[in-house]
Order: C-alpha cells, then structure tokens, then sequence
C-alpha cells in the first residue's frame, strides 16, 4: 500500500507509522462514466483522508521525539479528530486550535469526540485570531517537545501520503485494465490531499487527467500559491530520501464555485448534491464532500462524454467507541463562546 516508498533509495528519510488497514475500494458507475474511489473505510478507528496524512506526519513527530503534536482547526474539524485519535495511539498528547463554524449534528458529534478523546483546546472567537497562537506553536515546535501540524495536514510532509495514493491509483486502475479518467475531483480545504494527488499522476506517468480541487474554504487557506509550495516540498522531501526530480505534472484547476457565502454556511446545490449522493449509496457531509460532488455532478453535463473520478475522502467509520459514554456538559469555554450548543454532549448509547 505505499508505492512511493519504492521510488525513494533512502525510506528511513520518510518516516512513517502503519495507519491503513484496509486498500481505498475503487468502483465504476453512472454508465461506466464515474469511477469512484473510497477512502471512508481505510482504518479502524476513524478513516477518511486525513489517515494516509498521518502516517508520514505521525512518523515525522515520532522522529523528532515529541511528546505533544498541535494542529489547528474548526471546531467540527475532520483532521484535528483523526490527529488526536490517532496521536493517542501513537503516545503523544494533542492540542488543538480551534474556531467556530455554523453548527449541526455532524459538527456537534465530531467536537464531542474529540474532547473525550483527551485533546486540549484553545477556542478562538474567530480565525483571523489564530495567526499568534500559530506562530507560538511553530516556534515551541522548533524548540521544545511539541510538534506543529498545519490545519488539514497540508504540509509537504503530509501531502506525501496523497502522493502515495496517487500512485495507487494509477496501478489499480492499470490492473483492471482501465484507462485513467480524463478528470479526477477532490475536496480541497488545506490543498494537501490535492497537491499530493497530483503528484502521485506525475511520478505514474499520467499528464492526461485533469485535477480538479474544489474550494470549500476561504481563498486564503486554499490557491494555487499554496499548491505549488507543497508540491516544491514534496519533491524536496522526495529527493533527500533519494527519490526522483518533478516530474511533469497533469494539469490542476481549483475552484471556488461551490463555496457559497463562506465556510459551512449551507448551501442550496451541496444539500441536492447530498441527498442525491444518499440515493446513490454514497454518504456526504455538507460542509466538504456534498461541494465536490456537487461540481462533479453539474460538470458530467458540460463535459458530455468525458470520464470522471470522485475522491471520497469522508470518515464512514462509527464515532460510537469514540464519544462519552453517558451525559456530560460541554467544556465552559465551548459553552460560553459557541452559541446555539446543545446542553449536553452527543453520547455513545
């Protein structure tokens, strides 16, 4: 499950922690015109595309010897979840910077989860409060015992896991003797799982695939700027462990078409697109999964003919195991600053 391992002289450069357990499934439907490749079951405890992320940011934090990693998110944050459940396992604490976002149950669940999940918190009124508690974490990071964590685990480091996936596509396609879609989307929040993707077409040979990244966050967070950098940092991390130059690369397009009127804030054509999805088999989140699927779908009829690949990179696994067992109160600091929480947490029943 990690063919970029093989084009690399030097693997102990990339450290890593062994997170997947299980392949991406990988299906054809709508005609044989979508293939859909799954990563909501990869794991046990929690799955989705922030695990393959983990393993190399995991196995980085571990190398260095840090006893804490510290990430930064919203408060229903996919990422900062799966960075504190699976910091756990690996014996390291975790601290989370987190911002509000519009609440729903989905969020609800994930904050709860997380707090019974051991990580601490600090709680800003909004993000462009977080850039000092950044810049104190990255420079604790260099000099003590934690570890900083990009918000998304959009570092070069971190996108390495997506450049492996990449590459796992290409061979698993390759083994049904099917040809490479002609556009493959992907949700981009932090631009990691897309810098990474495509990456991984470029070390397979593939430049005929459009990439497609949809937007989901201010432009800000998400651009080509910031793309291109974790592309760069990738192929310097590549080549220190020995592994080839950049190669050339398929074409990329992001697109904030489908981020409405700003992080969260519902929108019309991501609802029609998760209850469509529903219809289909395939379980959305407003927020991140039911946008990409929304530009895929409005875009099979523009480019009739054409193949497509939907990333789904949602968490399918039960937060059950992960939630408080019985009644508990929110936090203080959650219940001041959050209005609209419910009185207690969401609980595993």
């Amino acid at each position: 499950m990690h063919p970029l391992l093989d084009l690399v002289t030097r693997p102990s450069e990339l450290p890593r922690v062994s997170l997947l357990t299980r392949p991406a499934t990988l299906a054809l439907t709508l005609g044989d015109r979508l293939w859909i490749a799954d990563d909501s079951d990869i794991a046990d405890a929690y799955a989705g595309n922030k695990v393959r992320k983990l393993e190399f940011l995991l196995g980085d934090a571990l190398r260095r010897g840090a006893k804490r990693v510290v990430t930064v998110g919203a408060i229903g944050s996919h990422h900062a979840l799966a960075t504190t459940v699976y910091a756990r396992q690996c014996g390291l604490l975790s601290h989370v910077l987190q911002f509000p976002q519009p609440l729903n149950p989905h969020v609800e669940t994930n904050l709860a989860a997380l707090l019974e999940q051991g990580a601490t918190t600090t709680l800003v009124d909004h993000p462009s409060h977080l850039p000092r508690h950044i810049l104190l974490a990255q420079l604790r990071s260099l000099l003590g015992d934690d570890c900083y964590i990009p918000g998304g685990g959009s570092s070069a480091c971190g996108a390495l896991g997506y450049a492996n996936a990449g590459l796992w596509l290409v061979e698993a396609l390759r083994a049904r003797g099917a040809d490479m879609p002609e556009r493959l989307y992907v949700t981009a929040g932090t631009a990691g799982t897309l810098a990474g993707l495509a990456l991984g077409l470029g070390l397979a040979g593939v430049t005929s695939t459009t990439v497609v990244g949809v937007r989901v966050t201010d432009r800000i967070v998400c651009n080509q700027t910031l793309v291109r950098q974790l592309l760069r940092g990738q192929i310097t991390l590549l080549q220190r462990a020995g592994g080839p130059r950049m190669p050339a690369l398929p074409r990329i397009e992001l697109t904030g078409r489908f981020f409405g009127k700003g992080y969260g804030i519902p929108l019309p054509a991501a609802e029609q697109a998760l209850r469509r999805g529903a219809s289909e088999g395939i379980k959305l989140d407003s927020t991140y999964t039911a946008r990409t699927y929304a530009a895929l779908l409005e875009d099979l009829d523009r480019h009739p003919g054409a193949t497509f690949l939907y990333w789904h990179t949602l968490n399918a696994r039960p937060l059950g195991p992960l939630l408080p067992r019985t009644p508990r109160a929110w936090p203080k600091p959650h219940r001041d600053r959050i209005p609209g929480l419910p009185p207690l947490m969401p609980w595993s029943s």
